[in-house]
């Protein structure tokens, strides 16, 4: 995620959620980034949250 989202704002916020297994917080600070960069942040983060 840091390499495709370096300098998006949010960054450091969404990893923050994705460390505390929170999803929801996760993706609302995903959804304004541009779509290729976000979904994927969020496919991928969701495989994290279905195992915590």
């Amino acid at each position: 995620m840091q390499a495709m989202a370096c300098d998006r704002l949010g960054l450091a916020a969404a990893v923050d959620a994705l460390h505390a297994g929170d999803q929801a917080r996760f993706e609302a600070l995903t959804r304004p980034w541009p779509e290729d960069i976000g979904g994927h942040a969020r496919r991928l983060a969701a495989l994290a949250f279905s195992a915590a």
